[in-house]
């Protein structure tokens, strides 16, 4: 009897079958992990912005009516009471508010909320 080289039909189909699954797997696993480094990246830049301004809003003592496009001057704009800021094609939108801790004490302890948005 004839001894039979090579493959049949099935099971290339199946080898491939199999090959497709496992490639699949690994271009899923990159997907997510692109995924999860632009939000990572994008919430280091809005961080990185925050200790921005609160290390700009410390050098202005502290005040209550701290302006960021006045004492930055780095493309901050005020739209609606929200400040925009474009930092590497990244729009990132912050609210600031201030507001007396210890109001009872006899010492003012001033604080400055900073909100950031990023997607």
């Amino acid at each position: 009897m004839k001894s039979r080289k090579g493959f049949n039909l099935v099971e290339a189909v199946i080898a491939m079958v199999i090959i497709a699954v496992a490639a699949a797997g690994t271009l899923s696993c990159e997907f997510f992990v692109a995924k999860h480094s632009r939000q990572a990246r994008a919430e280091m830049i809005a961080a990185r912005t925050v200790q921005l301004l609160l290390d700009d809003w410390k050098a202005c003592k502290g005040t209550e009516n701290y302006d960021p496009v006045a004492s930055l001057n780095c493309g901050f704009t005020q739209a609606s009471g929200k400040y925009l800021v474009t930092v590497d094609a990244l729009p990132l939108y912050l609210s600031l508010s201030s507001a007396d801790i210890n109001s009872t004490a006899n010492t003012q302890n001033n604080s400055l909320a900073l909100t950031t948005y990023c997607q």
